[in-house]
């Protein structure tokens, strides 16, 4: 959201430490900003198998290990296929308490979603990378694999034109995409008998739809 020349997501986390969100039952008569003071009462995690409960200030107690009078340790989970290498997956959620804490990681995912679905996958992309220590995976970046199975089996071009050169029919309605394509880009190759083509939708968050 722009308000007077300054971007603002509908939540943030602020320098001391307090998230903020716009109050949207007032908007667009009134642009008012609300703190939310109890974020810390609302973010926990939850033991799947005894449903414990555990806050962020509790890592003291569950992070420390035998040698630190603890009761924590790692166990593997797969077996290395190279005895003399072992690997770790390991995330913010596991950063000591004075670092990162859960509630600061909630902010971010809730900012990075919000503009997820709003075309832009840039913050969530850093958000998986950088705090949860996973790889993104791009999802919708490509037309249903039908659109294209069917361009290259029987015919190859499927949409039809009439006599002034007008797109009658198309296999491809961009109305059913989830990213609504802004503009499109044609590249091509020319060969000595043929001519090589690129069709490419450009979506917002550099989203694009080859064709």
């Amino acid at each position: 959201m722009l308000v007077q020349g300054k971007h603002y997501l509908s939540i943030w986390l602020n320098e001391n430490n307090t998230v903020q969100i716009i109050d949207q039952t007032v908007l667009p008569h009134q642009f008012q900003i609300l703190n939310l003071e109890n974020i810390d009462v609302s973010v926990y995690y939850e033991c799947k198998f005894c449903k414990g409960i555990w806050k962020n200030s509790d890592k003291e107690y569950f992070l420390t290990d035998i040698k630190g009078g603890g009761k924590s340790k790692w166990v593997a989970t797969a077996k290395s296929s190279n005895a003399l290498c072992r690997s770790y997956h390991i995330s913010s959620l596991y950063a000591p308490v004075g670092f990162k804490d859960w509630e600061e990681i909630i902010v971010e995912f809730l900012a990075a979603k919000e503009s997820e679905e709003n075309g832009d996958n840039g913050a969530m992309k850093v958000f998986t990378n950088q705090t949860l220590g996973k790889t993104y995976k791009e999802v919708d970046e490509a037309p249903p694999y039908e659109y294209i199975k069917n361009k290259n089996s029987g015919s190859f071009i499927r949409e039809y034109f009439d006599y002034d050169d007008n797109l009658i029919q198309s296999s491809i309605n961009p109305n059913d995409l989830k990213y609504p394509p802004l503009f499109c880009t044609i590249a091509s190759d020319i060969q000595k008998n043929y001519i090589e083509a690129s069709v490419v939708f450009w979506a917002l968050g550099m989203r694009c739809y080859t064709i």
